[in-house]
């Protein structure tokens, strides 16, 4: 049985797998949400599709708010009226509530 310990205080601890000890680690240093964050913009293509995907001009996270430039009125108009059903199946694709809301230009 492993020990865990938050302080990553390793002298207490009997036994760590690696993938605790770097998630640990991770978590230390506070890069746990930015990888967060990276997977959410990375599923940003398998949610929407390949078509929104592309016309997406840019793209970024920042504290929960998933902030988008679309090329395409049509399109900013579509994603502004399904802001919630995108926002759930994003934080549904990676398996976290990271997103909170989506901000549109």
């Amino acid at each position: 049985m492993a020990y865990y310990n938050d302080n990553l205080n390793l002298r207490y601890q009997k036994e760590l797998t690696l993938g605790d000890a770097l998630n640990a680690y991770l978590k230390a240093i506070g890069a746990d949400s930015k990888i967060k964050e990276m997977r959410v913009l990375q599923a940003w293509d398998k949610v929407v599709g390949s078509y929104i995907a592309g016309d997406t001009a840019e793209i970024n996270i920042c504290n929960g708010v998933l902030f988008i430039r679309l090329n395409s009125p049509i399109i900013r108009n579509e994603i502004s009226m399904r802001k919630t059903q995108i926002i759930n199946r994003l934080n549904e694709e990676i398996g976290e509530n990271i997103v909170k809301s989506i901000m549109v230009r």
